[in-house]
């Protein structure tokens, strides 16, 4: 085939753009920084479809076994749930390195639809979650303590830690975004930032948390956070399963083991399995032979990919 001078030049600066978009790509993939937030974004995703078979199961009714199929919902084993897709909706809200509310509303909507989900098919919604975004974020979200808001703002970690935001900055758009569908009140704040700043240090690739289990020390004798430590669902509960597990488990032989523990805690067994595998990922990288076991994981990968290049 014969191609005009013009023609044939324009598609060798397309594929050499091409070839320069794919090498920096691989660039950023192979940072340090970066395959933590990678391993961190994937632990998320492994989590939340280890636990999905097991929600609102109480303890001792079950034995968790890895990528369990049917449960719950029924749905197919590896199969992820609204928390991984609000992950996803919010990792899709980064534009030129900064959090865009105005696309992350059109985001949380299109969520709604099933946009986020493997199978187009939006399941498992928090009712809290579900009516912010029927009402077009119109309610008000003062007394809404479930864990829905964490499920999306910690991925704002991994951006204030590669944007280098002060801590003011940082804070007050986790409020804004947490605040489109959860409380934006002390307690639900002091949760989620004791959460990111652990996984912070473990982007970092520190190794001493000790800071972090004294302030987690700290919130737990406060007698608000004790009130609702044991409510499922709840903010105060996720965090008190979460770092009680990672706290176990300064070792382990195999991810599962934790997953184990927490999962078998019952109740909402997705999101604190979730919030868990976005630590544990972020600490040492989660087996392949996991991953390749995560329904339309390339599709994770791809997001993940699209906010690298938008960071």
């Amino acid at each position: 085939m014969t191609y005009h001078g013009n023609h044939y030049i324009y598609l060798c600066a397309v594929k050499l753009n091409f070839l320069a978009m794919e090498k920096e790509i691989k660039r950023l993939i192979s940072n340090p920084l970066t395959t933590r937030i990678r391993q961190s974004t994937l632990g998320f995703a492994l989590g939340d479809c280890l636990g999905v078979p097991y929600e609102f199961k109480t303890p001792g009714s079950f034995k968790f076994k890895p990528f369990d199929g049917n449960g719950t919902f029924g749905q197919a084993p590896g199969t992820w749930s609204d928390d991984t897709a609000l992950t996803l909706a919010m990792l899709d809200a980064i534009v030129y390195g900064e959090y865009d509310d105005a696309q992350h509303r059109n985001n949380l909507k299109r969520f709604l639809k099933g946009d986020y989900f493997p199978d187009g098919d939006c399941f498992d919604v928090g009712n809290t979650t579900r009516s912010s975004i029927y009402c077009d974020f119109a309610i008000s979200t003062g007394d809404a303590f479930g864990n829905g808001g964490m499920l999306r703002i910690w991925t704002l970690a991994a951006l204030s830690l590669q944007r280098g935001w002060t801590a003011e900055k940082e804070r007050e758009l986790m409020r804004q975004a947490n605040g489109l569908t959860h409380s934006t009140l002390p307690l639900y704040m002091d949760c989620c930032s004791l959460y990111c700043g652990l996984l912070q240090t473990l982007y970092r690739g520190e190794s001493d948390h000790e800071l972090y289990r004294t302030q987690y020390g700290e919130l737990a004798k406060r007698g608000e956070f004790n009130r609702y430590r044991k409510v499922a669902g709840h903010i105060c509960n996720a965090i008190a399963n979460v770092m009680d597990t990672f706290f176990k488990y300064p070792e382990y032989t195999d991810v599962m083991e934790p997953m184990r523990d927490i999962i078998e805690k019952g109740y909402d067994t997705d999101s604190n399995a979730a919030l868990l595998g976005a630590l544990l990922g972020a600490r040492q990288d989660i087996p392949e032979k996991y991953l390749k076991k995560i329904r339309e994981v390339e599709r994770i990968e791809e997001i993940f990919e699209k906010f690298l290049k938008n960071t």
